[in-house]
Parts: C-alpha cells; sequence; structure tokens
C-alpha cells in the first residue's frame, strides 16, 4: 500500500472523524500496556542479570548499546522500573490513566532527594498533569536543589554540572587566576585537570611523575605488583567475552581482580591466575561456579547521571 506521509491513501485518510479519535485512544492504551510489558521484561533481566551474560556491565549499557535506547529514554525507564518493582501497585494507577511514567519519573527522582518513599509521595501527583505533578513535587523539596550530571551536546561535546562545598572556592578561584591568561574559559581548565588526573593516578599512563598513587583496587592477599602486572596486561578493563555473541564487555569502573580458579578451590594469587572483571562481571563468574543463592546479591547500580 502507497503512503502519503504518515496517512495511508486508503485507509485512515478516509476515516470519520470518530472513528479516528477512537483508534488513536486505543493505540495510546496499546502503548502503555507495551511500555508496561517492556518495563516488566528489563526487571526480569535485571533480576537474572542476563546483561551481564551478554558482555554488558549494566543494564543501563544493555539498555543504550544493544536495545539502542536513547540516554533520557533508559533513564526514564531505569527509572520507572525500579519504582514499579518497589512500588508494585503503581502499576494499576498507570493502566487506569492516573498517573504517566514520566511523572513516576520524577516521583522516583524526588523519593530519592527526600529520601522518602515513594509511595508516600505518589498521592501527590494522582489524577495530575505532569506539568502540576511535577510543581507539586518541587514544592516538597528544600529551596535550592541542584541537580548533577552530564548530557551530550552536538559537536561531539558534552555539558557538565557540578556542585562542589564552598571550601574549594578559594583554590578554584586562585587556579583560575593563575589561567586567566589561556583561552578556552571553563571547559579549558577542567580539560587540563582531567590529563593531570589521568597522569597522577592511570597505572597505564606513559608519564606518570616519580611521586604519583598507582590507584589499582586492593584485593586482600595479592601483591601490589602482582595486580599492577594483571592491570597492565588486561588494559585496565574487563575481559569478560560473551560466549554466545563475542561481545567484549570492556568496562573500566568498578574493576576487580577475579581468580579464574577460586582459592577456596584451590586457586592461587599468581597472575596467571588472575583477571580483571567488573563488579557485574565478577558476580557473575562467581554465581556460575557456586550459584547466586551463595554469592549474595545487591541490587545492580545505575552508573549514569542525567541532566534531562
Amino acid at each position: 500500500m502507497r503512503r502519503r506521509g504518515l496517512c495511508t491513501v486508503v485507509g485512515m485518510k478516509d476515516w470519520n472523524d470518530e472513528k479516528l479519535l477512537e483508534s488513536t485512544h486505543s493505540l495510546v492504551f496499546e502503548e502503555k500496556r507495551i511500555t508496561l510489558e517492556i518495563l516488566r521484561h528489563l526487571a526480569e533481566i535485571e533480576r537474572r542479570r542476563l546483561y551481564a551474560r551478554r558482555g554488558y556491565s549494566s543494564l543501563w549499557d544493555f539498555m543504550t548499546q544493544g536495545l539502542k535506547y536513547s540516554e533520557p529514554a533508559a533513564q526514564k525507564r531505569l527509572t520507572v522500573m525500579r519504582l514499579l518493582r518497589h512500588t508494585p501497585e503503581a502499576e494499576t494507577w498507570v493502566e487506569a490513566g492516573k498517573v504517566n511514567f514520566s511523572t513516576l519519573a520524577e516521583v522516583a527522582r524526588t523519593s530519592r532527594k527526600l529520601r522518602r518513599p515513594a509511595r508516600e509521595l505518589i498521592p501527590v501527583v494522582i489524577g495530575k498533569s505532569f506539568r502540576e505533578a511535577r510543581r507539586s513535587l518541587l514544592e516538597l523539596l528544600p529551596a535550592k536543589d541542584y541537580r548533577e550530571g552530564t548530557r551530550d551536546l552536538p559537536g561531539g561535546q558534552f555539558e557538565l554540572r557540578l556542585v562542589l562545598d564552598a571550601a574549594i572556592k578559594p583554590g578554584f578561584e586562585k587556579l583560575w587566576a593563575m589561567r586567566a591568561h589561556r583561552t578556552g574559559g571553563l571547559g579549558a581548565m577542567f580539560a587540563d585537570l582531567v590529563k593531570l588526573g589521568l597522569r597522577e593516578y592511570d597505572p597505564l599512563s606513559k608519564n606518570k611523575p616519580s611521586t604519583s598513587k598507582v590507584t589499582i583496587p586492593y584485593s586482600r592477599g595479592i601483591r601490589k605488583a602482582t595486580r599492577l602486572l594483571v592491570w597492565k596486561r588486561d588494559g585496565g578493563q574487563c575481559v569478560y567475552r560473551d560466549a554466545y555473541s563475542g561481545r567484549k564487555c570492556e568496562a573500566t569502573s568498578f574493576l576487580q581482580f577475579d581468580h579464574i580458579v577460586p582459592r577456596s578451590l584451590g586457586g592461587s594469587d599468581t597472575h596467571e591466575n588472575l583477571r580483571l572483571l567488573c563488579r557485574e562481571h565478577n558476580l557473575l563468574a562467581a554465581a556460575d561456579i557456586f550459584g547466586f543463592e551463595n554469592v549474595g546479591k545487591k541490587e545492580p547500580r545505575n552508573p549514569q547521571g542525567s541532566l534531562n
């Protein structure tokens, strides 16, 4: 069937007004139902940690890289999914049209800031539009509430928002004055600080000063020289690879030293028996041997901040 824009030449274009409106209401209802189903699927994927099995260090990475969600869309779905897991009655309110997903995301964020259960805040937003609900939630927050995070911008740039303690301000102003002759503003100064930080703390830095402190994660009983050797060999990143798809994790945060043959089964602390894994894949490796029920399960964290 030929198409012209969003409407088919034969079909929707010839519908009367009532049929068009009725169909739209039906589709919106179906959209909510499908979104809820997606959130249930994501919750089960997280419960089973299937994202780790497929080579992702977090559900966030699986959603943005594997499912191709945009970062704001992934953030909203993660936030709402976890709220629904702890407040399942909210699903009924969504299905009844008393609250929408965007509002639930705002409820979750406000809940974290106030350190109050989300179920205590939901009655504040029931039956309100997103704008009205957001206004009601903002009234519950302290007079000054600032959100940290990052946001991608066009042209290969990103925006960074920070909230710093007032005690650092004199040092910041002194540093700013010392490089006042340089161009580029705050962005250029921050870039310089990042380079200095990597040179100082990155074990793989080629220009490390003699006074630098090598920041390799501590692991009980493993010699520092061995840890440094493993870190350099594995490139300072998780080496887990999914046997099904061949995808390599390559996470560089929350890294841990994993014994390929566990100590409890006679494994040694030599570099041949050690590898770098992110926290999720270290847990997965232990679960494959001992079972999840014997290694303990904590709710995976969301590593991604957001300005949205």
